[in-house]
């Protein structure tokens, strides 16, 4: 896991500084330990987990505009894990294709907000549209879940859908059991708010 860099640049009618940003400003959160994204892939068997560090991510927001939020998250697809070695390598080189595509990114597009600022100690339910890049392939996937506040600390939370046959990826397969086309994906980040930003 990297920090992303800290940074600041302001918006109309809003200042910001190198050290810190006034209120009106989007700030650059450093992405910390622990921001990992989770997913569950369906079988007749009862299907597996696994997950995913985050390769490098830049996270940016005005906290009294969550909505104005600007983001991406990079994944090395030959990191997917499940604690299974051989189910790894097989979906490392058979589904993944990671030699080829190496990457997975998210960018976020668009997104809706309530209430639309986050204060110490809040939390904002949020809707998130982004552009997913998988497998040579980029869809629209939406993304619901909550960011709460502790102080300099903010937790987001976001549940989607991803149907691989969308990315035109093979489904694993363990003799005849077959994963289901649609695996559940959970990403947790935990970002840090720059120590000199106004609470």
């Amino acid at each position: 896991m990297t920090l992303a860099s800290v940074a600041v640049a302001s918006l109309p009618g809003g200042n910001a500084t190198a050290s810190g940003a006034r209120d009106g400003a989007v700030v650059s959160f450093a992405v910390l330990p622990g921001s990992t994204i989770i997913f569950h892939a369906s079988d007749p068997l009862g299907g597996f987990d696994g997950e995913a560090p985050i390769a490098s991510a830049s996270i940016a927001m005005d906290l009294r505009n969550v909505a104005g939020i600007q983001g991406t998250l990079l994944l090395s697809s030959d990191a997917v894990t499940t604690g299974n070695f051989l189910r790894d390598v097989n979906a490392h080189r058979t589904v993944f294709e990671a030699s080829r595509y190496p990457t997975i990114d998210y960018r976020v597009s668009a997104v809706e907000a309530q209430p639309s600022s986050l204060a110490d100690g809040g939390a904002v339910d949020v809707v998130v549209t982004g552009r997913l890049r998988m497998h040579g392939v980029a869809r629209d996937v939406v993304a619901r879940g909550e960011v709460t506040r502790s102080g300099d600390r903010l937790d987001a939370i976001l549940k989607m859908q991803v149907r691989l046959s969308d990315f035109g990826m093979t489904r694993p397969r363990f003799f005849t059991v077959v994963v289901a086309d649609v695996v559940q994906v959970r990403v947790h980040l935990v970002l840090q708010l720059p120590s000199a930003h106004p609470r």
